[in-house]
């Protein structure tokens, strides 16, 4: 089908060239009487192939601008988008729940995230992005050490004034309520695959559930503790971020060191996430520890959205 716009120079092509013809192939011959005029069929020929040789070099030349033009307002529209990126907005935010494995299988507090990833942060030649964002998250373990309790503490025994020390003789499960802040420094290997510099800091509120006995005597009793504690983790690792078709998978181990009530030590984290990209429902979660005895495990279903959808919202 003809484009529109060449139909109509076509039109305008043709009433210029006819108007021309019409001027260049009369022919006045002042020897005739009442100034007759005759046109002669070579003539008119002549005209009539010049004219034809006119309209179809002119369109050519529209046809090769248009194209030009076309072709300018698609790249315009739509930037091409580097390979390694995932489908969805480079910042985006998290909404959903955490999931309690421990006391049963159930969905249990809030969860949430901003995250940030720039893979080409520093031009689109350069190898070298960030990642950075905040969690929000719920982290469950057993007969757990991570953050020591007291060993003895004054208490007073069954509502008496006899003052007697009371030691934790069972936990039975901790809890904690972590808020992360995170970035990271990525170099491409390929598209699929980086290395990664990795840096957090996390506040957790820590709940222990145990069973505590007093000395002197043999009384015992169900105790829920809480406790504030804050570490920090350094290490290096990599990313394989891959999208296929509609899921994206994302998998993070860092090895490194950590601060742990300001004490040093082994630490080691594995973010692991997938996604489906039309509807952007994500299914992840990290584990954590000093050593792999004592791990911290979170498990979490959400709904993502980026910034272009909460925008829409207001």
């Amino acid at each position: 089908m003809r484009n529109p716009v060449s139909t109509v120079l076509w039109i305008l092509l043709i009433v210029q060239s006819g108007t021309s013809l019409a001027q260049q192939s009369t022919v006045r011959d002042d020897k005739l009487p009442s100034g007759r005029q005759t046109v002669t069929a070579d003539t008119l020929a002549l005209h009539m192939s010049s004219a034809v040789d006119s309209l179809v070099s002119k369109e050519r030349e529209s046809v090769a601008v248009l194209k030009k033009i076309l072709q300018k307002i698609d790249t315009t529209a739509s930037p091409a988008r580097d390979s390694s990126s995932s489908g969805l907005d480079d910042v985006r935010l998290s909404l959903g729940r955490n999931f309690d494995f421990v006391n049963g299988l159930r969905a249990d507090d809030v969860y949430a995230d901003i995250d940030a990833f720039f893979p080409n942060a520093f031009g689109d030649s350069s190898r070298i992005g960030i990642e950075a964002g905040f969690i929000q998250s719920l982290s469950f373990t057993k007969d757990s050490t991570l953050t020591k309790l007291p060993q003895w503490v004054n208490g007073t025994l069954q509502g008496t004034d006899t003052v007697v020390a009371a030691v934790p003789s069972l936990i039975t499960s901790v809890k904690s309520i972590n808020l992360i802040l995170f970035a990271d420094i990525t170099v491409r290997v390929c598209p699929s695959l980086f290395l990664v510099g990795h840096a957090d800091v996390r506040r957790k509120d820590v709940t222990f559930e145990l069973t505590r006995r007093s000395i002197p005597g043999d009384s015992s009793w169900p105790s829920i503790e809480t406790k504030t504690a804050y570490d920090a983790s350094y290490g290096v690792g990599a990313l394989f971020h891959k999208q296929s078709g509609d899921y994206l998978v994302r998998i993070k181990p860092i090895l490194g060191f950590g601060l742990f009530d300001d004490k040093p030590g082994f630490a080691y984290i594995v973010q692991y996430l997938l996604a489906e990209v039309n509807h952007d429902l994500r299914f992840g979660g990290e584990i954590r520890g000093r050593s792999f005895t004592e791990l911290e495990i979170s498990i979490y279903l959400a709904k993502g959205f980026s910034l272009q959808d909460l925008a829409h919202l207001f």
